[in-house]
């Protein structure tokens, strides 16, 4: 016999139908109990015993009690973050609405939760649709190395309520995120088994978590195939009022894609990558009945966004061989494109080598935050900009000399856009030099003219020079990555002075 339903691996955790009542003003429970919600009476310093089975907590007292009102939501704030419930507030009347609202927009609350006592029921409706999301647990969480801190302990108690145990792993990536972590589960309770395969869980500000999952919902369920990518567990997914939390399952037997490349054991990856993974987006300029444009020169100049440059980069850069100011680029950028119209389509936005993962000859994506649209060459562009001038562990300052002159070499004039001659003899950078033969040849098969793909390239080399040096561990790596990043500024110059030349 098959196993019932509910023996899905689906998050499941109790209908959290409780209402927490705080304060003196009388509320009607009727239109709470219509909707199969209970409103319950508590005292503000009890609120946290009953909120796992809770879903919201309302703040009502009378009129003259602003004050105390000031008390409760800075006393339940973190509460109800801490366990996923909605805080609202009620006014004694409508005359009262708007001293309330004052006191939530000091405390940047925001008004959107604050209702009048008469239109109470308009707070229950709100409730009876609103997800908490999973209440806190108590899974023994296993962690090697540094202690958790209390929020990302929550968090992992909140998505994995449902276990008995968990073990967690960091993962690398994820530069502004709280924390991106391997969690290997054991289930509490499961007729098919206590272990379900890895997820990963993502701790980061909640409008990006948000972003996030509206790009899967958007973009990566529909357009990238599902076994190219994590997939979201939505039952596990926590929002809460500064930090969320994405849950997903974790791809497993996978490698970072620069290691790959490395061990020469990338054949036919990057292929994979624009032709498999990334087709549902790279194909839809093809339609030209829905063609979407935008001006070129709009593209390159939000991307390159010269004011974020900082001082010691451009002075770095300048005794590397930088000759004109970054305003000066992108005016001479502004000249060339003039009115330039490319066709856009959506693209991941951020193809950094870390965002790609390798299992077998598939390309495996990861982080959707960023997926935006642009022209058909800016991924392509963004992958090259992060191998050629990334800085990894095993790299070395001592061969600086060798990398910049294979670095000048694959952007000599006039063939910014073309794959590189095949080596002459094999180097330190020989692996390198196969990943932009591959990756160059991807433009050359689309809808891109060569000024275009040699702009963008210029607009992403802006864009990697002005980016906070990677995370490196010592002195010499930090050293390296900032002489790379000031680089990238003066081949960005090379290639806008070789374009200004051609109009």
């Amino acid at each position: 016999m098959a196993p019932s339903c509910t023996a899905r691996l689906d998050m499941k955790y109790p209908a959290r139908r409780n209402v927490l009542l705080v304060g003196d003003l009388p509320i009607q429970d009727r239109p709470f109990a219509f909707r199969n919600l209970n409103l319950i009476n508590v005292k503000c310093q009890d609120v946290s015993i009953g909120a796992n089975e809770a879903c919201g907590v309302i703040i009502a007292e009378t009129a003259k009690k602003i004050g105390v009102i000031r008390q409760h939501i800075e006393e339940l704030r973190p509460i109800s973050s801490q366990y996923g419930l909605s805080l609202i507030t009620v006014a004694e009347t409508d005359s009262h609405l708007l001293p309330l609202k004052n006191l939530l927009d000091e405390l940047k609350l925001g008004d959107d939760r604050l209702y009048s006592q008469g239109g109470i029921e308009n707070a229950a409706e709100f409730l009876n649709h609103y997800d908490p999301g999973p209440p806190v647990g108590d899974p023994k969480i296993i962690k090697e190395g540094p202690k958790l801190s209390l929020p990302i302990k929550h968090f992992l108690q909140r998505a994995f309520s449902d276990c008995d145990r968990i073990y967690i792993e960091p993962l690398g990536g994820g530069r502004v995120a709280a924390g991106v972590y391997c969690v290997h589960a054991w289930l509490k309770r499961s007729i098919i088994g206590p272990r379900p395969l890895p997820f990963f869980i993502k701790i980061d500000k909640s409008d990006r978590i948000s972003k996030e999952l509206q790009n899967y919902e958007y973009y990566a369920d529909f357009y990238i195939p599902f076994y190219l990518r994590p997939n979201i567990d939505k039952g596990r997914c926590i929002n809460s009022e500064k930090m969320s939390a994405l849950v997903g399952n974790f791809v497993e037997d996978s490698r970072p894609l620069r290691s790959v490349l490395q061990s020469n054991q990338g054949n036919g990856t990057l292929f994979s990558l624009f032709e498999h993974s990334l087709k549902g987006f790279r194909i839809q300029p093809a339609n030209k009945l829905e063609k979407r444009t935008q001006k070129l020169f709009d593209f390159v100049k939000d991307r390159a966004w010269i004011d974020g440059l900082k001082s010691p980069v451009i002075k770095k850069a300048q005794k590397l061989g930088l000759k004109s100011s970054p305003k000066k680029i992108e005016d001479m950028l502004d000249k060339i494109l003039q009115d330039d119209i490319t066709c856009i389509t959506p693209c991941h936005g951020d193809l950094h080598a870390g965002n790609i993962m390798v299992r077998g000859k598939d390309a495996i994506l990861i982080d959707f935050l960023n997926i935006e649209d642009g022209p058909i060459s800016a991924d392509p562009a963004t992958l090259e900009v992060s191998l050629v001038f990334g800085t990894e562990k095993d790299d070395s300052k001592s061969d600086w000399n060798q990398w910049k002159s294979f670095v000048d070499e694959i952007y000599k004039e006039p063939f910014f856009h073309r794959p590189p001659a095949a080596e002459k003899r094999p180097n330190r950078f020989s692996w390198l030099r196969k990943a932009i033969r591959e990756i160059r040849h991807i433009p050359l098969g689309c809808d891109c003219t060569e000024k275009e793909a040699s702009a963008v390239l210029v607009a992403y080399l802006l864009r990697f020079a002005r980016l906070n040096n990677e995370m490196a561990k010592n002195k010499e790596l930090k050293e390296l990555a900032f002489n790379r990043h000031a680089y990238a500024l003066v081949v960005a110059e090379r290639i806008t002075k070789y374009l200004h030349k051609q109009i």
